[in-house]
């Protein structure tokens, strides 16, 4: 097949659905031996998880719908998923970039979800404009149940089996399957546009992801600031829990949200938060708007965490560098350079928490160095008044 046409650019569009018009204006013996010619030859032929090579597409095209970097951001999933620090695929290898990695094309457009979303006043306004309707990125997002446009309930496609591995669908060519819990969609609907709003505004936005550490950092002070943190920097557990189901609750009939609005699937996060990592997407997105409200909100405060940060590790090395250069404090050397290296490493670090970490150095320096120890890491009061610490 060689592509002697191509149709013109759209609006929030999945790779997929370009590749299915692409298809549609040019000739070709099968949908297999486009997929081959736009994407490169390999073993899997199955059209809905034909393995993706995003620099043969732009050869292909001429790069008339944007670089190997822009096709990535504009028609894929790939950089939704990593602003918010996760990989969703699995990935052949940690040395490859997303890109190398060759995932299907299904994947790349829709998630691993397997029910496809439209908006069906999306499909009308679609015919309108171009005459053929296509599948819009936004609706594939995880947690979303309403378009964002029309704010609409989005109706639940599932392409046919074994059809969908030997010819590309279009939205208005699958069956409908209206998506189970009208009634909880419909009560929740502000809260649920909401969510569809926050996920375009990530989906939009150009900024560089910002580091893991920093955005767990944000959320464990946003955290603390609700007094859902201890004093010794773990989570208030149960009242963690009764947060979120307080807020969210009224979702967990919904399928995208029922098992992480479950108490064990929300204890587990808030291990998660202190250890750094969060495992589902959905959790972020709830974090997001409970503690933050939007997404420029969100990346404002991983911001001025980035900027404490900084200062605190600059603090931390001139600190190290005094000690080092200073003879008559040999004795000190050690236990204060663990002591620092740990509040780089952890800067809401207590006392307690210090003490287990590095228990020699604490009782050296609780022993021969009370005023710097007092200094770097004071003891943390509760302050009853504000309702910053709560103790069991």
């Amino acid at each position: 097949m060689m592509l002697f046409r191509l149709p013109s650019m759209r609006p929030d569009e999945t790779l997929y659905s370009l590749a299915a018009r692409i298809r549609l204006v040019n000739v070709a013996r099968c949908d297999r031996d486009a997929c081959r010619c736009m994407f490169g030859t390999t073993m899997n032929t199955h059209v809905d998880e034909f393995p993706v090579d995003i620099e043969t597409f732009c050869r292909a095209t001429n790069e008339q719908f944007g670089t190997r970097d822009t096709v990535t951001d504009r028609y894929t999933l790939i950089s939704y998923f990593e602003k918010l620090g996760f990989s969703p695929w699995h990935r052949a290898s940690n040395m490859l970039e997303p890109i190398q990695v060759r995932h299907g094309l299904g994947a790349l457009s829709n998630g691993l979800r397997g029910r496809w979303r439209i908006c069906p006043k999306c499909i009308s306004r679609d015919r309108r404009c171009w005459g053929v309707a296509h599948w819009h990125r936004t609706h594939q997002l995880p947690a979303t149940l309403f378009c964002p446009i029309d704010d609409v309930p989005l109706e639940e496609r599932t392409l046919p089996y074994p059809d969908r591995h030997n010819r590309f669908f279009f939205p208005d060519e699958v069956p409908t399957r209206q998506p189970r819990m009208d009634k909880d969609i419909s009560k929740n609907q502000e809260l649920l546009i909401r969510l569809a709003r926050l996920n375009v505004s990530i989906i939009l936005d150009v900024l560089h992801p910002v580091p893991c550490r920093i955005t767990r950092s944000a959320f464990m002070r946003a955290l603390s600031e609700r007094a859902l943190v201890t004093a010794s920097g773990k989570i208030h557990r149960a009242e963690f829990v009764r947060e979120m189901q307080t807020h969210f609750g009224m979702l967990s009939p919904l399928h995208d949200f029922a098992h992480e609005l479950t108490g064990e699937s929300l204890g587990r996060l808030a291990s998660e938060l202190v250890e750094g990592s969060v495992s589902s997407v959905v959790h972020d997105l709830l974090l997001i708007e409970l503690l933050f409200g939007s997404w420029s909100a969100y990346q404002s405060h991983c911001q001025w965490q980035a900027v404490m940060e900084e200062d605190s590790r600059l603090n931390s090395n001139d600190y190290i560098h005094r000690i080092e250069h200073s003879g008559s404090m040999v004795g000190h050397m050690q236990p204060r350079k663990d002591c620092l290296e740990i509040l780089q490493k952890f800067p809401s670090i207590s006392r307690s928490g210090f003490s287990r970490a590095a228990p020699k150095a604490f009782r050296w320096l609780m022993r021969n160095d009370a005023e710097w120890f007092d200094d770097v890491l004071p003891i943390r009061r509760p302050n009853h008044a504000q309702g910053l610490f709560r103790f069991k």
